[in-house]
This record gives C-alpha cells, structure tokens and sequence, in this order.
C-alpha cells in the first residue's frame, strides 16, 4: 500500500468519527501525526495502529483502496470529460474500482486494477493514465469497459 498520509478530514471519514475527535486523540498523545501547517496529517499506518490499540479490527484489508489514488484517477477524468458525470465503486470480483462515466450522448466504464492503484503514486497517476492514451482510447469507445493494468490497458466489449 505504500506510505499514506490523510488529513484530519480523511482520517475522520475512514473511522466514522467527527474531526474534533481525531484532534482531541492527537493531542493526548494516543495518534500519531504531524503537524503541518495549521493541521495534522496522519500515515495510514499510525492510524491503523491507533484503530487496533482502542478495539477496533484491522482497518486496511486488500479489498481497501487508497481514497487519494482513487480520487487522482477521478481528477484526471474530470479533466478529459469534464461534462459528465461520474460514479465509481469497488468490483470485487475484478479486484479493481471501477468509474462510470455517464455523459449527454455516451457513457464510459473504466476499471482501474487494484495493482495499478497499489503500486502507482497518486503524484504519478495522471501521467501514467496519459502514456496509455486512456482519455483517447476511451473517446474512440463509447460504451465499451476500459481495462487499466500496471503494464497496460485494454478494452472489453460488453454485453447489451
């Protein structure tokens, strides 16, 4: 998963919890973190720890992808199909999330494999997705769902 590191904000959203809670854990010394700026920045796996030394079971299973690699996949389809909209969610049968992309005359299916997104910085996503010419291939194939791998893509032709 590499070194990961949330905001306050993310951190709250992973554990079902407010803000000012992570803070207040912070200030008593029982998460660790880091202040820049005027926040904290948490590594997933300080906050993992944390989550297991109150009770709580392991929070990061396979199936869990990073939110901010996730969310840098989501920026570089906004930024090539800027007018649709566009929904993702974890396929657990391919090991991948997957992004629809529903637009006024087409609609688009990517699945990005969970290896890509384990294995690629999120500072690297963007141009990675570039090299393969997703936003190219994907315009040329309306309808069809777009396979991203670590090496490669490919497309795959579904069934009305």
């Amino acid at each position: 998963m590499g070194k990961e590191v949330l905001t306050v904000a993310e951190a709250a959203e992973l554990l079902s919890c407010h803000e000012n809670t992570i803070r207040r854990e912070i200030k008593r010394g029982k998460l660790k973190a880091a202040k820049v700026g005027n926040d904290w920045r948490i590594s997933l796996a300080d906050l993992e720890q944390y989550w297991i030394a109150i009770g709580g079971s392991q929070l990061f299973k396979k199936e869990w992808i990073s939110p901010i690699r996730i969310e840098a996949v989501r920026q570089y389809l906004n930024e090539h199909f800027e007018d649709c909209e566009i929904a993702d969610r974890y396929d657990f049968d391919r090991m991948a999330q997957t992004f629809r992309l529903n637009c006024e005359k087409h609609w688009y299916l990517v699945t990005v494999s969970e290896e890509f997104l384990d294995d690629t910085p999120e500072t690297q996503i963007s141009s990675k997705l570039n090299s393969f010419l997703l936003a190219e291939i994907m315009s040329r194939n309306p309808g069809v769902r777009v396979v991203v791998t670590n090496k490669s893509l490919r497309t795959e032709i579904l069934a009305n």
